[in-house]
C-alpha cells in the first residue's frame, strides 16, 4: 500500500481509519453524545506533536473524539496540525461537521460540546441538518446577546441566571464559581433544578438554583474524561524510537478498552456476570496465549543472514515474520 502524499500520519492513519469502522458495527446507539479533544502521550519530537496548558497529558497528538457520555467512542480523527487546502472554516466547526456526519438519524441525536467549538454559525448549522446541540459559549462569540457581563452577574448571589433567546439560538448565563455561559437549540432553563454548593458565609452545604440545560451538560459531556481515566489504568509502557508507536499501541489498548466497555453493556442486568478491567485484561490475555502454544512457534536460527535483515529491517518485522509463519 503506497503511503498518501502530504500526509504527515499515512502510517497510522490507515488504522484508525479501520478501527474507526469498527466502533460503529451496530450503528450509534446512543443518543446523547459529546465531540471533546483528548491526548495521546509523546514526548519525543514530531511536527505533529502539540502542548495543552492545563491537561493531564500535555505534550502528544491530539486526537478528536465523538463519544456517549459512559465513555465508548463512535468516531475519533487524529489532528495533524493546520491545513492548508481548507475553506475559510473555524477548526471547531469543521471538526463538529466531520464529526456529526456519521450520524444517519439527525433528529434521534444531541450533541455536546466545550467553548472551542461553539459558535452561533454552529448551532444554526446543526439547526438546519435537524441536529440537538448544546455547549458552553465564549463570550465573544455570543452576538451582543442582551445578558448581564460576566463581571456584574458574578456579583448577584450563587445560583442567579439570565436567559435570552433569538428564535435561533437560546443562551443562558448562569453565575456559580464563575459565570458560565451555554447555548442550545434545543435545552432551556426549564425545568429549574437545585444543587448542593458549599457556603463559606454558613459554612455548610446549601441548595442553589440550577437550570436544567446546565444539569444536562454536565451529566452528558464528561464522556472523554471516562475514557481517558480507563486508558491511563494499563496504559502500554513499551518504548520506541518511532513516533508512531505511541498512537499504534494507543489504539489497542483503546481496543481493548471498548471491548470491555460492550462487555459491560451486555452485563447490566445480570451483575455476577460482569468482570472488571483487569480481569477482562486477563481474561484475553489467557485466551491469546492458549490460543497459540508457544510449541508451535518455530524461532528462526542464527544465521549470518538474519543477523544482516535485523540490522537492516530492525525486530519489529522479525517478530512479525515469526508471527504470520
Amino acid at each position: 500500500m503506497l503511503l498518501q502524499e502530504g500526509d504527515k500520519l499515512a502510517k497510522i492513519s490507515p488504522m484508525y481509519e479501520n478501527m474507526g469502522k469498527r466502533l460503529r458495527p451496530w450503528g450509534i446507539f446512543n443518543e446523547a453524545l459529546s465531540i471533546d479533544e483528548c491526548m495521546v502521550p509523546y514526548y519525543g519530537h514530531y511536527s505533529c506533536k502539540m502542548f495543552i496548558k492545563g491537561k493531564p497529558i500535555r505534550f502528544g497528538f491530539k486526537e478528536w473524539m465523538m463519544i456517549s457520555s459512559s465513555g465508548y467512542p463512535y468516531a475519533m480523527q487524529i489532528y495533524a496540525g493546520k491545513e492548508n487546502d481548507k475553506k475559510n472554516e473555524p477548526l471547531g466547526l469543521r471538526v463538529v461537521k466531520h464529526m456529526v456526519s456519521y450520524l444517519n438519524e439527525h433528529n434521534k441525536y444531541h450533541v455536546y460540546f466545550d467553548n472551542f467549538f461553539t459558535s452561533h454559525h454552529l448551532i444554526k448549522e446543526l439547526t438546519q441538518r435537524g441536529i440537538k446541540a448544546t455547549g458552553t459559549i465564549r463570550n465573544a462569540r455570543i452576538r451582543n446577546c442582551p445578558l448581564m457581563k460576566p463581571e456584574v452577574i458574578m456579583k448577584k448571589c450563587r445560583g442567579y441566571f439570565e436567559h435570552a433567546c433569538d428564535g435561533e439560538m437560546y443562551v443562558c448565563r448562569w453565575n456559580d464559581n464563575a459565570a458560565v455561559t451555554i447555548a442550545s437549540n434545543y435545552l432551556t432553563h426549564f425545568p429549574v433544578n437545585t444543587v448542593k454548593r458549599y457556603s463559606k458565609a454558613e459554612k455548610k452545604h446549601v441548595d442553589i438554583t440550577e437550570p436544567n440545560i446546565i444539569r444536562q451538560y454536565n451529566k452528558c459531556m464528561g464522556g472523554v474524561d471516562v475514557m481517558d481515566k480507563v486508558l491511563s489504568s494499563y496504559r502500554p509502557k513499551f518504548r520506541s524510537r518511532k513516533w508512531w508507536w505511541n498512537l499504534f499501541s494507543h489504539a489497542l489498548n483503546m481496543a481493548v478498552v471498548v471491548a470491555w466497555k460492550l462487555h459491560m453493556e451486555l452485563h447490566t442486568a445480570t451483575n455476577t456476570d460482569r468482570l472488571s478491567h483487569l480481569q477482562f485484561r486477563r481474561e484475553i490475555t489467557i485466551h491469546l496465549l492458549h490460543a497459540r502454544p508457544f510449541d508451535d512457534v518455530q524461532f528462526a536460527k542464527e544465521t549470518a543472514e538474519m543477523n544482516v535483515f535485523r540490522a537492516e529491517k530492525g525486530y519489529t518485522e522479525i517478530v512479525f515474520r515469526l508471527i504470520t509463519a
